[in-house]
């Protein structure tokens, strides 16, 4: 899937729908889901990546925003005729060369009612695509009627083994001081005060509070129903009581509190 921000996309957008979506429905299909960041810090060496896609019982590809990247390591995928299960979000059209497989529609909003539809849908899609029997098409390669390809037994010299070695510990210690300077220019607007909730603010400063009945600049007013690291839960009057999810710096630049009469802060 995309791992880093796209345009067009709201900022860390497709890490919500890998958390919300993805993650929740490998869980109720029985796999442990691993992206491909996750795999190694150091994404130039794309070996483990790679491995990971060739030995995966299962591979999620979402197509939204026709990634190159993932397009990529969809085209190996399906040259060894591994098992994928593919999905796209609603503002995404079907790619010709793949139009010809089955795929997940997703609501891009993200909205609550529509996130827990996906999760189902994509949930049922794995465990009956793991299931599919050699005859059934679920690649290209099946479709045009050749041999997949097959992995080689590569043997390694032990001289390579610990120059790659070398190499993924030289990338760890660059990925870590990367985070350092990141953590350092840009602190994290939420700080976690021993086991309580993470602080998020309006655009007066206002620390925001579950309960809470605020205003947004584009959807109106509402009430605040939830904060979890990283997310604020919304619930607008004015769209038939649905709950959206909004990311603590559109919260800062859009949000305000609505004062009660009689209460203060």
């Amino acid at each position: 899937m995309p791992i880093s921000d796209v345009d067009g996309y709201d900022k860390g957008h497709f890490g919500r729908v890998h958390e919300y979506i993805i993650k929740p429905a490998c869980a109720a299909a029985g796999f442990k889901p691993t992206r491909a960041d996750e795999v190694q810090a150091t994404n130039y060496i794309v070996v483990d990546i790679l491995r990971k896609i060739l030995d995966a019982k299962m591979v999620v590809c979402d197509l939204s925003s026709r990634n190159p990247n993932v397009l990529y390591e969809l085209g190996i995928r399906q040259a060894f005729n591994l098992p994928v299960t593919l999905m796209r979000d609603s503002r995404t059209p079907r790619i010709f060369d793949v139009q010809g497989l089955r795929d997940i529609e997703y609501d891009e909003s993200l909205r609550i009612d529509k996130i827990n539809e996906a999760v189902t849908i994509l949930a049922t899609t794995m465990k009956n695509t793991s299931q599919l029997d050699k005859g059934e098409v679920n690649s290209i390669i099946q479709l045009l009627g050749v041999k997949p390809a097959a992995t080689p037994d590569i043997e390694v010299s032990k001289e390579t083994s610990l120059l790659l070695e070398s190499l993924r510990d030289i990338g760890e210690r660059l990925s870590r001081l990367e985070d350092a300077r990141v953590r350092t220019e840009h602190p994290p607007e939420a700080l976690r005060r021993g086991k309580g909730r993470p602080l998020y603010f309006d655009k007066a400063r206002n620390v925001l509070r579950p309960g809470m009945s605020v205003r947004h600049t584009d959807f109106g007013e509402g009430k605040i129903t939830d904060i979890t690291t990283g997310e604020i839960f919304v619930e607008f009057d004015n769209d038939d009581a649905l709950i959206y999810i909004l990311p603590p710096t559109e919260a800062r630049e859009k949000l305000e509190m609505i004062p009660q009469k009689g209460i203060s802060d």
